[in-house]
């Protein structure tokens, strides 16, 4: 019943945002070429509204930036083996990237959405 009363009460403007969100998940899941710059954006737009939700909750913990910026690095540099894409390759004729589609950007953003509501309500 309390899910429910915090549903109700959600304002109209977070559905569009999950609507678009999802819709940007969506678009992940089909096979496309990319530039580079295209592909950089999601990953950029993440990283600072991550770092913006640290800075505006720890504000005055030095320690907690400072910990933001070693889980960063951290997940880069252990990550970056992890996310070999199958199928990925870079043409420099046409300077696009081939990206075949994948669900789990969906996934992400909807659990990133979710953690973030949980966390608001």
């Amino acid at each position: 019943m309390m899910l429910l009363q915090i549903v109700q009460h959600t304002p109209l403007w977070v559905w569009g945002l999950l609507a678009v969100l999802v819709a940007l998940g969506l678009s992940q899941v089909r096979t496309r070429e990319v530039s580079m710059v295209r592909m950089t954006i999601l990953p950029l737009v993440l990283l600072a509204l991550s770092f913006s939700g640290v800075v505006s909750t720890f504000a005055h913990a030095t320690i907690a930036i400072l910990a933001w910026a070693v889980g960063v690095t951290a997940a880069i540099a252990l990550g970056r083996p992890f996310m070999k894409v199958r199928g990925a390759s870079w043409s420099s004729e046409t300077g696009l990237l081939h990206v075949p589609g994948s669900w789990l950007p969906l996934a992400l953003i909807v659990i990133l959405f979710l953690i973030k509501y949980a966390a608001w309500a």
